[in-house]
């Protein structure tokens, strides 16, 4: 196991909480997505990591847009006391990847012990005896029963799921009010924001000078999270690009603002 003294933080990604601070010794827990990207460039130090290879690495088989890494980058950059306009420790190569400052993360790997290949495996043991025709005749309708109630109980619980999430959904739409949404222009943008007083804080938070490549911008929100879409059209193209983001309560509005400014060009 290797380890430079002069890293500011040690990356295990086996730990429950992964990300250690070697100056004051806190620790900090990753989402797996984030976890998987952190790995791959800690392994590329100083080299450029394709968007699409992180990717592939942090979301295996699945279709996910460009968005998705850039969230996991954002989460990654506070979570290491970085952003998007410093970028000290990720930063941004536009138009092809991400780059991860060397010598500044310690990536830490367990040693795996070999399994011993020596011992017989267990499908190899010969039981000593054989049972009776008789007894395994008898087995087998116990355990035809088994799984003849195993199945009844199965979809008896199958259709009480279904009956409840039916009628959850037919009260849903029988109380809940209609999204109504302003629009604004704001310096050549429109915003488009829910019809509330958050929805009114959340545009003059947000309302500014962008990238000149900025059409459209889509805001709402719950408890949890802010909902940011943008459309934006590069110059010299006629097609119109979109990217959509979520953001934690943990992001400030400057953060927020850094974000949609970085991707919607």
């Amino acid at each position: 196991m290797t380890r430079k003294q002069h890293s500011m933080w040690i990356f295990n990604p086996t730990l429950r909480r992964q990300l250690t601070n070697q100056s004051n010794g806190e620790s900090k827990k990753l989402h797996s997505t984030d976890c998987k990207i952190l790995e791959l460039l800690c392994k590329n130090q100083g080299e450029t990591v394709l968007k699409s290879t992180l990717i592939d690495v942090a979301w295996p088989g699945r279709v996910v847009s460009q968005a998705s890494l850039t969230q996991s980058i954002a989460h990654l950059r506070i979570a290491l006391g970085d952003n998007g306009r410093q970028q000290n420790i990720i930063k941004t190569v536009p138009k092809h990847g991400y780059l991860l400052v060397s010598n500044i993360i310690s990536l830490e790997v367990p040693i795996v012990l070999e399994q011993n290949n020596s011992s017989t495996p267990s499908s190899e043991i010969i039981p000593d005896t054989l049972q009776p025709q008789d007894h395994e005749k008898t087995s087998l309708s116990a355990h035809l029963q088994y799984l003849q109630r195993f199945i009844l109980l199965t979809l008896s619980l199958l259709f009480l799921v279904s009956l409840t999430w039916l009628t959850r959904i037919i009260y849903y739409n029988s109380t809940t009010d209609r999204i109504q949404w302003n629009q604004r222009e704001h310096l050549g943008v429109t915003y488009y924001f829910t019809d509330t007083k958050n929805g009114d804080k959340r545009f003059n938070d947000l309302k500014g000078r962008y990238s000149s490549d900025l059409r459209m911008l889509y805001i709402s929100e719950n408890p949890e999270q802010l909902y940011v879409s943008c459309v934006y059209q590069p110059n010299n193209l006629h097609e119109h690009n979109t990217m959509n983001f979520s953001f934690s309560r943990d992001y400030s509005i400057e953060q927020v603002r850094e974000e949609i400014n970085e991707q919607c060009q």
